[in-house]
């Protein structure tokens, strides 16, 4: 059973993909659920790791964008993200955000760049 399928942030819809490791069944008490955002690193990893050792029912999830690393399936930091939830034994979630992303991240650097400017996605 997959808990959450989709959910809305400002005017994108945003749809998660089947789960790499078990579907997450939500708790009675809903207090206690956490989302972790997941890129398979040391922050993340370790954040999701002390959430649950605090008694958090926790989700881990990857947002899968079109900058691939060469990989041809969910980007280079989706499969270490897998691999340490599988570890944590807690579910994890890929979200594609790939339309979202382009739209919001690429096209707007592209357009940015193309008038002669600098442009910063992290601050723009």
């Amino acid at each position: 059973m997959i808990w959450l399928q989709s959910m809305t942030m400002g005017n994108h819809n945003i749809k998660l993909m089947e789960p790499s490791f078990g579907p997450w069944q939500p708790v009675k008490d809903r207090s206690r659920q956490i989302a972790v955002l997941m890129s398979g690193g040391v922050d993340s990893s370790v954040t999701a790791y002390l959430l649950r050792e605090r008694g958090w029912d926790v989700l881990g999830v990857t947002m899968k964008i079109p900058v691939s690393c060469g990989t041809n399936v969910r980007g280079c930091c989706g499969a270490d993200a897998a691999f340490v939830c599988n570890e944590l034994n807690i579910p994890h979630y890929f979200v594609d955000v790939t339309k979202d992303f382009n739209e919001l991240i690429i096209e707007r650097f592209r357009r940015s760049y193309a008038k002669g400017e600098t442009p910063n996605p992290c601050v723009d």
